[in-house]
């Protein structure tokens, strides 16, 4: 695909329906680079963030890198307080896990 999120050489990327929204459509998506890539967030200015974001902010506080991202469609997770924060993590560790990182 041209000018896709894939047009860099050495990134790929796949979406899947998971189940997180109530219509049938892609609402889950991985995004892979064959080596560490540079990374950065912009987050909210709230003072309430979802688990994701803190969790997020968190990682970019001790690198600048990463090989994948994992993003959801459909819900903000938010409000989930430490179990939520938790199944980031669990994701996190899945992604990792799976990708050999």
């Amino acid at each position: 695909m041209h000018g896709g999120v894939t047009a860099a050489k050495g990134f790929k990327a796949a979406g899947i329906y998971a189940g997180l929204r109530a219509k049938e459509k892609a609402d889950l998506a991985l995004v892979t680079c064959d080596v560490g890539a540079i990374v950065a967030g912009v987050f909210t200015t709230n003072i309430v963030a979802a688990a994701p974001i803190i969790y997020c902010k968190n990682v970019l506080k001790s690198s600048n890198t990463t090989r994948a991202i994992l993003i959801n469609a459909g819900q903000a997770n938010a409000a989930t307080g430490d179990a939520g924060y938790q199944d980031a993590v669990e994701c996190a560790d899945s992604v990792a896990q799976v990708s050999g990182n």
